[in-house]
């Protein structure tokens, strides 16, 4: 935290300072602490990469559980870079939470043009495809979480659910 709050003191990019010490703060659970760090960093007007902020500031919230504020925060984060991978990524999955598949399904197809697999967005597109009752998609989204991130907590998920749906037919 010293070495945060001194960078803030020496720099003249506040902006990147300060969003640094909020994702250092959201780390540590300090959530309200967080959000004024980001907010601090979005009044450097100089600061050109305010998307990331908005960013932080929304997986942060959704790390606080403040849902509505994650969902603000990602879209100003799409708004300002259309590239913003992280936040298309979890727009997709909070939009599939709320129900809104087709808003969902928008989002993780931008998402696919703009970024390579993770083992997040895939298993997101699992659970879209599956909301879609398309069995293909699923097959096919599983077979890339198992090729590339066989040993990622997803695809142990992806796993433990299909064992689950398994017993329960």
């Amino acid at each position: 935290e010293k070495a945060h709050k001194k960078a803030i003191r020496l720099s003249k990019n506040q902006g990147a300072s300060y969003n640094n010490y909020g994702a250092f703060l959201c780390r540590g659970s300090r959530f309200q602490e967080a959000d004024q760090a980001f907010h601090r960093a979005l009044a450097d007007k100089d600061y050109p990469r305010t998307s990331e902020i908005y960013e932080n500031a929304g997986l942060c919230a959704i790390r606080a559980q403040h849902k509505a504020a994650a969902i603000n925060y990602l879209r100003t984060a799409i708004i300002r870079d259309p590239s913003a991978a992280t936040a298309l990524i979890e727009l997709a999955y909070l939009s599939l939470q709320d129900g809104h598949l087709q808003d969902a399904k928008a989002y993780w197809q931008r998402y696919q043009k703009v970024a390579l697999p993770t083992a997040r967005s895939l298993s997101v597109g699992i659970h879209i495809s599956k909301a879609c009752h398309d069995d293909n998609a699923v097959a096919s989204q599983a077979l890339r979480l198992k090729d590339l991130f066989d040993h990622s907590q997803e695809y142990a998920d992806y796993l433990r659910s299909e064992r689950t749906e398994v017993k329960a037919q």
